[in-house]
């Protein structure tokens, strides 16, 4: 199985590579649902640090003495972030079926494919 990271990096290679097998295979699906896995683990990783700094706060005012309930936002931050995994796993899911379609890059000695086969 391909690694992402070569997707990212050289898309190109990729497609040329596809071509030179003969293959219909567009990744294009592919480096938008990698885009979209980044972007989401970026708001996550962005709530989690919220949720953090938040959490960190009530328990300096619960030592303190002037808060004994979270406050609600860090329960909305909570399902939040649940709801945030959940969505980047169906995308990682649909990511590591796509992956599993791609062939292997050939190497450069071998002769090109044709779509016949």
């Amino acid at each position: 199985m391909l690694d992402l990271k070569l997707l990212r990096d050289n898309p190109d290679l990729l497609r040329d590579a596809l071509e030179r097998r003969g293959s219909a295979i567009s990744i294009e699906e592919l480096l938008t649902l990698e885009k979209t896995r980044r972007e989401r683990i970026t708001a996550l990783e962005q709530n989690r640090a919220k949720q953090k700094r938040a959490s960190e706060e009530f328990g300096r005012q619960k030592a303190e003495g002037e808060a004994s309930v979270p406050p609600a936002h860090l329960r909305e931050l909570s399902e939040l972030i649940k709801q945030q995994e959940q969505e980047i796993q169906k995308v990682e899911e649909r990511i590591q079926q796509a992956l599993a379609y791609i062939p292997n890059i050939p190497q450069a000695s071998v002769p090109a494919g044709d779509a016949k086969h």
